[in-house]
């Protein structure tokens, strides 16, 4: 074998190693990097009836269960808030007692790490 087919070789090898190092990491984290999986906030109150207002998002970058579990714990640890998010729709149900702010909802989302694409109240 010649030092060029070797080289070759162990850059592959190389790669394949740090792709599936790569791979594990995500199957055991999720994609938005969360080691450990976070603690779930349940909202004081879980009935979306005992809330007033009401407004559907969409979500742009959600992409496993622990980015489903950083938005609503964005607004479950709110007083008076509850959301409800749906990865395959990429939207999550935000229910308020108070009416919602369109920059409060954009800010939640955006500290939780996310985009707004759409509001729409039902």
């Amino acid at each position: 074998m010649s030092a060029a087919t070797i080289a070759i070789g162990l850059l592959l090898l190389i790669a394949a190693v740090l792709g599936l190092r790569y791979y594990m990491r995500r199957l055991s984290s999720g994609c938005c990097g969360g080691g450990d999986a976070l603690d779930r906030v349940r909202p004081a109150d879980a009935n979306p009836a005992h809330y007033a207002h009401h407004v559907r998002v969409r979500i742009e970058g959600m992409r496993c269960l622990h980015c489903v579990r950083r938005v609503e714990n964005a607004f479950n640890s709110r007083p008076g808030m509850m959301a409800r998010v749906k990865l395959s729709a990429a939207t999550a149900d935000v229910y308020s007692v108070e009416p919602l702010e369109e920059g409060e909802l954009r800010s939640l989302i955006a500290h939780a790490g996310y985009a707004v694409q759409e509001l729409i109240r039902p």
